[in-house]
């Protein structure tokens, strides 16, 4: 449903490219060009007060957007539609046409990706940028694995192959034993591989932007989604800090962090922080943290209740129970799971 239209707006057409083909698909491609190009109608005032490319068109009624390629692609009705409803809610506070998740551009990476992408194209204020990234709550991942898509949360889930089952599954933190089967059918390690680059992939296209476009509501939230999605032994980013972090990330985030020494890793580790085992139980003792002066009873476990604040460590306000072997397993317990007593180090980029 469209917005009521105000006394007095003047109205601005924007002719947009028939984009129903998808791609491969000559068929549907022989009928999008019998399709009459696809026409919006908007506030002009509010338009040209929010892109600088749409101020410097001649004196005229149209815009046409049907030229205009995104990432090698015709901008889509959805997202021209999203970039206008982020636009009227600066003004107007309500939006211009009504978006559900499903056909909300903001609500997935790639279609945010795409949106933050036009809306750069178009040189959008600084306001309208943020106001793309409102939706950041209901932002999910969409790759393929095997012949299946599935929809991967980015707000702190973690997501990992089970070893037992070989299926993807969910964890909502690291004390919480009980995992979601996110994907039915067993995957094959070649299945896991490709599935873990598309992830990659698609953390890295917008992790670029949001360090490029300066917003940094988004970059937190690509980092705890990056944290989560590397938690377990077993993540589905685990070996992929090149694809991550690949030399454009590098040199869009911390003004050209990429040409310091040890740049990448100092990237790494402020999103990931660098990891260490704090004892070493075999017969090498190599501990990085041995300890000087304690009594054999100040070395023995520390044992304690303690209550998560953070969704990563379980449910925030509920006490679980601690027991922290720094110097004998090297394990700490969180409830019922045991994990290595790992330090980890960072961030070391403010």
């Amino acid at each position: 449903m469209y917005r009521t239209s105000l006394e007095g707006e003047l109205k601005l057409r924007l002719k947009l490219a028939c984009t129903a083909a998808a791609p491969g698909e000559a068929a549907a491609a022989a009928a999008c060009s019998l399709t009459p190009a696809v026409q919006l109608e908007a506030d002009k005032r509010v338009v040209f007060l929010l892109s600088s490319v749409a101020r410097a068109l001649p004196e005229t009624d149209e815009w046409d957007l049907s030229g205009l390629l995104v990432e090698r692609q015709p901008v889509s009705r959805p997202t021209v539609v999203a970039w206008l409803n982020a636009a009227y809610q600066l003004v107007y506070e309500e939006d211009y046409e009504a978006q559900g998740p499903d056909e909300d551009p903001a609500c997935s990476v790639e279609g945010l990706h795409m949106l933050l992408s036009f809306a750069d194209a178009v040189d959008s204020t600084r306001p309208v940028l943020k106001a793309c990234c409102s939706r950041l709550q209901s932002l999910q991942l969409h790759p393929q694995l095997g012949q299946q898509q599935v929809a991967l949360d980015t707000n702190g889930v973690g997501y990992y192959f089970s070893p037992t089952t070989s299926k993807l599954v969910s964890q909502p933190s690291l004390i919480e034993s009980g995992v979601t089967m996110v994907a039915t059918p067993e995957s094959p390690t070649e299945q896991q591989a490709a599935f873990k680059q598309q992830v990659a992939a698609q953390i890295e296209r917008l992790l670029w932007l949001a360090y490029r476009l300066q917003l940094q509501p988004l970059v937190e939230h690509m980092h705890t989604c990056i944290q989560a999605f590397s938690i377990f032994g077993l993540s589905v980013l685990r070996g992929c800090e090149n694809e991550v972090f690949t030399p454009r990330v590098l040199e869009a985030a911390a003004s050209g962090v990429a040409s310091l020494p040890g740049g990448k890793q100092m990237l790494v580790n402020s999103v990931r922080g660098e990891v260490l085992t704090l004892a070493d139980s075999t017969a090498s003792g190599q501990a990085n943290l041995r300890p000087i002066g304690l009594t054999h009873l100040q070395q023995l476990p520390l044992k304690f209740d303690a209550v998560a604040t953070c969704s990563t460590l379980g449910k925030p306000g509920v006490a679980v129970a601690v027991e922290l072997d720094l110097f004998s397993n090297s394990v700490i317990k969180l409830g019922h799971n045991t994990f290595a007593a790992q330090l980890r180090i960072g961030p070391y980029i403010q």
